[in-house]
């Protein structure tokens, strides 16, 4: 089986810190490019499915109700977590693929939209012998807590050793976790299990330098450059898609959070023949958060 993982959950808490987000005190910024998003990764990615864990209040709102009306038409599974949080606690709930029978999993943050380096960069990873990679896109995106990025990370949970990953999620972040109140404990979680054996890093870790990142890795493992990327060749459709995604100015970094609704949507969906989805949409109770 192959993962891409979201979670998808009710931001309790706005982080100041984010001024990359212009977005970040609306309440449904983490519905806008679902729709979009569900297209992207079919021309991608067809042969991975869609994991959206999602909080309770989640889970009966009307977006997993459109994803619901949807499944038909893409590879979706929504996964309820029934757990209590504060703030951002759900973002490593993600992660849970790498305790299943998973070949290969990509796990993304829900509010972006890939570009051609971060595409290019999964292919790569999935196409080596590493087992774990990151990317690292934005200039703050290097040392620690950045030095790897729970939204741009992929996995071959299959071949993680368990002493490295644990036996369980909950005994991973019971193991990794410092402080679960902390507002990027998923990624100091992360960063914790994987970054931290220089035998296992320098062997299995993957790290890829892309858009605004320009330092190299502060522990052993293999770092891939540019002109490695340029040997990966893409389709005439997704040269067609990442250009329309650069016309709308939607990622100038892998990762950049941005709004893929309405005129974008539109013309994803006519270009790429998904208007069967656009009518499904249009007729759901987000038809005007959408279009």
């Amino acid at each position: 089986m192959k993962i891409i993982s979201y979670s998808l959950f009710k931001s309790k808490k706005t982080h100041d810190h984010r001024y990359w987000d212009e977005d970040k005190n609306d309440p449904m910024r983490y519905w806008f490019n679902i729709p979009s998003l569900l297209i992207i990764n079919q021309i991608l990615y067809p042969d991975f499915l869609n994991v959206f864990y999602v909080d309770n209040d989640t889970f009966d709102s009307e977006v997993c109700e459109l994803l619901t009306d949807l499944l038909g038409d893409f590879k979706i599974q929504i996964r309820r977590v029934d757990e209590d949080y504060d703030g951002h606690g759900p973002a490593i709930w993600r992660l849970k693929p790498m305790w299943q029978d998973v070949e290969i999993m990509l796990s993304r943050d829900i509010d972006s939209v890939p570009n051609i380096q971060e595409y290019k960069s999964f292919v790569y990873f999935e196409n080596s012998e590493h087992i774990v990679s990151t990317m690292r896109s934005h200039t703050n995106h290097y040392n620690f807590p950045c030095r790897m990025l729970i939204g741009l990370s992929s996995f071959k949970p299959n071949q993680i050793p368990e002493e490295i990953k644990r036996h369980s999620f909950a005994e991973f972040r019971n193991f990794y976790c410092q402080d679960k109140n902390q507002w990027d404990n998923d990624q100091v979680t992360l960063i914790n299990c994987f970054t931290k054996d220089p035998e296992f890093t320098e062997k299995h870790f993957l790290d890829f330098r892309i858009n605004l990142q320009r330092f190299s890795q502060d522990f052993p493992c293999k770092s891939v450059s540019n002109k490695d990327l340029e040997t990966i060749q893409i389709s005439e459709d997704k040269e067609k898609l990442f250009s329309l995604i650069n016309e709308y100015g939607l990622t100038d970094w892998a990762g950049e959070p941005c709004d893929a609704r309405r005129d974008f949507l539109l013309e994803l969906s006519e270009i790429f023949g998904y208007d069967h989805v656009l009518k499904k949409i249009s007729k759901s109770k987000l038809g005007k958060f959408y279009i």
